[in-house]
């Protein structure tokens, strides 16, 4: 909102602001009333098999694991030409909450050289939300069965705010590509 931070502590410190007969008052951000605090006390890294390359992004990370904190997303394979798994680092509350499948529908990639007129997140902007305005038919949609990995976890101990080497224990788990986790012995 402003371009100096002197300028923002400036209006700040005044604390109202009275124009023409109403007062503003100014106060730093607060929580919204009825929001409460979470804990994330699992940082997991989770392999999801069955998405094409293309979709490979954070907005799909979110709609894979809601409820999470998306902490990062990498690219990952066992050769250099196979894309073949989508790699998602995560804060979650609860890690048996995390689907062993699941499906997601992605938008079927238009033809080289068309846009769709879509943002980076799949999403039209609007500049305006007062109008009635026609938007264009959704693209044809193609569902993605995932397998989900739960490859490692870090569980952080009770009421710990900062992750160290010393803090939480590290574990890694065993699974196998196109089999869901649990159903194979290694």
């Amino acid at each position: 909102m402003f371009d100096h931070v002197a300028w923002k502590e400036h209006v700040r410190a005044l604390g109202e602001v009275h124009v023409r007969g109403t007062t503003i008052v100014l106060s730093p951000w607060t929580r919204y009333h009825s929001a409460e605090m979470v804990q994330y006390c699992h940082r997991v890294r989770v392999f999801t098999e069955g998405l094409p390359a293309h979709s490979f992004t954070v907005a799909n990370a979110r709609r894979i694991l809601p409820g999470t904190y998306i902490q990062a997303i990498a690219k990952e394979s066992s050769w250099q030409l196979d894309l073949s798994y989508f790699v998602i680092y995560a804060w979650v509350r609860d890690a048996d909450a995390i689907p062993k499948r699941t499906s997601l529908d992605i938008p079927e990639p238009p033809p080289p050289g068309v846009s769709s007129g879509e943002g980076s997140d799949g999403l039209f902007e609007l500049l305006n939300d007062g109008q009635i305005i026609d938007l264009p038919l959704p693209p044809p949609m193609l569902s993605h069965p995932l397998l989900i990995h739960l490859d490692s976890i870090l569980v952080l101990p009770d009421q710990a705010l900062v992750v160290d080497s010393a803090g939480g224990n590290e574990y890694r788990f065993n699974w196998a590509r196109g089999m869901e986790d649990g159903t194979t012995d290694f």
